[in-house]
């Protein structure tokens, strides 16, 4: 049997104990149809399955459509279709009331006898738990009757300690009144060697003022001391600008100078080049060499110049940070 069967034989059973009022199901066995149909096609292997799906189908659509007196005999054809019986004529069915009626007590009595059985499952698994919570609580009672007889031993033992401690208090309190007059002898002896530090507190605090003041005049001189050394490093770093600023400004003239006598060789050699070689007259040949070698020497000069040109730059930007920081400090 095809499990969708199984489902619709379950819907048919609780639609007939309602009474037949269409109601087994939400929207009534026609809208319960279409879905059957459905998945009873997806488990349908056989053509003569595909037939009975078919015709339960209709009979299942046309249901509501029916009077409520013949609505028995369709369920009951529906059942016939699903146990792979041939479905029962009007005729079978009217003079078999009886036995319809008997099968339907025996399907209501065979559902009574499974809730039963579910029933007695569950009431023995609660016994069974009440079993195990009873070997529980009695196990925790011979816990607690082991505990009970612990602290009566234990009771017995604190009183006997108690009467120990009792004596032992009497001794305590004796011993405490002459403790108590060793206390006010040495209170009296405590006043004492409180005045007497403070004394020596008030003679401490005045060392301490005066190491106090000391100490501020050696910050002083000693601050005056570097103060002193910042403005003689100033100053030195002040000399060395001025010679660098110095330098620099000659080996500045000296670029210009050799700039314009770049330029008058340039504008030589550029004379002789610019006339025809028959016109330049003898000796052009070792004059343009000369020329040429004289500008070698002089870019190479530029070179140099320029080179001594940005260290001394870079010395002067060093000393002015240096300057910078000094007088930062010397202000500090």
């Amino acid at each position: 049997m095809l499990s969708i069967f199984e489902n619709l034989r379950k819907i048919l059973v609780l639609e007939r104990k309602k009474g037949y009022n269409n109601q087994a199901v939400t929207g009534g066995l026609q809208e319960y149809a279409s879905n059957f149909q459905k998945q009873a096609l997806q488990e349908a292997t056989k053509e003569e399955e595909q037939r009975i799906i078919q015709e339960i189908t209709q009979r299942l659509t046309i249901y509501p459509h029916i009077p409520s007196i013949k609505r028995s005999d369709h369920v009951e054809q529906i059942f016939a279709l699903i146990e792979g019986r041939k479905p029962p004529t009007p005729q079978d069915l009217d003079g078999g009331s009886e036995n319809n009626e008997f099968s339907r007590q025996k399907e209501e009595l065979l559902l009574e006898i499974k809730k039963l059985s579910i029933q007695q499952r569950n009431l023995c698994t609660e016994i069974d738990t009440l079993k195990t919570r009873k070997e529980t609580l009695l196990s925790q009672i011979e816990n607690l009757s082991a505990q009970k007889e612990q602290l009566q031993a234990d009771i017995k033992q604190f009183e006997y300690e108690h009467n120990g401690l009792q004596s032992q208090i009497y001794s305590l309190q004796h011993h405490q009144t002459e403790l108590e007059s060793e206390i006010n002898q040495l209170t009296s002896q405590k006043n004492e060697f409180i005045y007497l530090l403070n004394q020596l507190q008030a003679k401490i605090e005045n060392l301490k003022s005066e190491e106090e003041r000391l100490k501020k005049e050696q910050e002083v001189s000693v601050r005056f001391k570097e103060i002193t050394d910042l403005i003689n490093r100033k100053m030195k770093i002040e000399k060395e600008i001025d010679t660098l600023v110095q330098d620099l400004a000659n080996r500045e003239h000296d670029l210009k100078i050799i700039h314009q006598e770049i330029k008058q060789r340039n504008k030589e050699l550029a004379e002789i080049e610019a006339r025809p070689v028959f016109t330049r007259g003898a000796g052009w040949k070792e004059k343009e060499t000369q020329l040429k070698t004289e500008l070698d020497e002089l870019n190479e000069q530029k070179i140099q110049i320029d080179n001594e040109i940005f260290i001394f730059k870079q010395k002067l930007k060093d000393y002015r940070e240096q300057r910078e920081r000094l007088a930062q400090k010397i202000t500090l």
